[in-house]
């Protein structure tokens, strides 16, 4: 039986080299709600700790992201945090996710009626085909997934969840990483097979 209901696979994921650079990834278009603004002030709290220090790595473009410019700055985390752009090809993209040990999927409308909430944030294949855990929301059997596996961490959407676990996840990551590797060389076969089926399926049917 499949052990997740997408089936589309992921990049195969090859062992990490060690983290020394704690840095969070946002994969995306960037919009409100996707609590970039609360990221930001996790990474102040952080980083105001004389032991911890985090920057985030954002890759995409959007009219909102000047607001999030100028709020890092009101922050005073301008500094800590790296803008990309869009990147569409995945050679440029590859050591920008290498060099981070957690991606971020937070979600301000976990509802029902919201419609990310039967979907599958596009950003969370980039994270795991690299062995990135992540930090999401509660949305269907995305999260699901995710916590029954240790994938990464399912969380409220409020500041001191967030800044709990983005210290636990310096700690913790490397463990998560290797049961993303596990959880996608397993799954893709099935993901893989599933493809398959379906197209002979369509094709018998004319």
């Amino acid at each position: 039986p499949a052990i997740f209901k997408y089936n589309v696979s992921f990049r195969p994921v090859a062992p990490r080299e060690p983290i020394s650079d704690f840095r969070i990834l946002y994969v995306g278009w960037p919009r409100e709600e996707h609590c970039l603004d609360l990221l930001l002030e996790a990474v102040r709290r952080i980083n105001a700790r004389p032991d911890r220090k985090v920057g985030v790595d954002i890759v995409g473009d959007s009219p909102y992201l000047r607001q999030v410019k100028s709020l890092a700055a009101e922050k005073g985390v301008g500094d800590s945090i790296r803008y990309h752009g869009a990147i569409l090809d995945y050679s440029k993209l590859a050591p920008i996710v290498a060099g981070c040990f957690v991606g971020y999927a937070l979600y301000a409308n976990t509802s029902r009626s919201y419609y990310g909430y039967y979907g599958f944030p596009s950003k969370v294949f980039h994270y795991f085909s690299y062995g990135v855990p992540v930090i999401a929301s509660n949305l269907t059997e995305f999260s699901e997934t995710i916590a029954a596996r240790k994938l990464g961490f399912v969380i409220p959407v409020d500041i001191d969840s967030l800044e709990r676990t983005i210290i636990e996840a310096m700690q913790s990551h490397a463990t998560y990483s290797d049961n993303i590797r596990t959880f996608v060389a397993a799954h893709n076969p099935v993901a893989k097979q599933e493809f398959r089926d379906r197209i002979d399926s369509l094709r018998a049917k004319g």
